[in-house]
């Protein structure tokens, strides 16, 4: 399976970061207990929630109470130890420029995630693409993706750390002639 999917039915929201995060009581996540997301089924719904999950709650806005136990239960691969450090050092560069206390959260990412799409798709691994939109100096508008895989491993999907540890390996310019390619994430009803 690749390209397009269907986004389940009768999703609610939840706040990550400043990020509207969908929720399927059907595809997960089904624990959302101490700023964690985990328990999402082995769909292509559930593997494109967790990748969105995963992804922001690794993100060093969400603080260290949520991404240091994120990344030390639900990030494999082998560059997850030097993922793990450039979340640190990033969260530590943040909070002292924002002159914030140890252990506090950074405030809202700033960026949208507007669509998603599916490279490849397999019950036990998928790779997909996250479309985020920020703003440029100017202010218009300026999309990337970024290329998210995940593997199915001891009942749930599991997020595999970026090359070196760094997003930016895997992110590339998105021009706007090609958002269409994306399925874009649900309005809020």
């Amino acid at each position: 399976m690749s390209g397009q999917f269907t986004w389940p039915t009768h999703l609610t929201r939840v706040s990550v970061a400043g990020l509207d995060l969908p929720v399927s009581s059907v595809a997960g996540p089904h624990d959302l207990a101490n700023g964690r997301a985990r328990g999402f089924r082995q769909t292509p719904p559930g593997a494109v929630l967790a990748a969105l999950h995963l992804l922001v709650r690794t993100s060093p806005h969400v603080g260290p109470s949520v991404w240091e136990p994120t990344i030390e239960e639900q990030v494999v691969g082998p560059d997850a130890a030097e993922f793990r450090e450039v979340v640190r050092l990033g969260y530590e560069i943040a909070r002292e420029e924002q002159q914030l206390p140890s252990g506090a959260a950074l405030g809202p990412i700033p960026a949208t995630i507007r669509g998603v799409r599916i490279d490849a798709y397999s019950t036990r691994a998928v790779s997909l693409r996250v479309l985020v939109e920020t703003d440029r100096a100017d202010g218009t508008p300026a999309w990337a993706a970024a290329v998210v895989q995940l593997v199915w491993s001891d009942g749930d999907w599991r997020l595999i750390a970026p090359p070196k540890g760094d997003w930016a390996a895997v992110r590339v310019p998105v021009p706007a002639f090609v958002l269409g390619d994306y399925v874009p994430l649900p309005r809020r009803s």
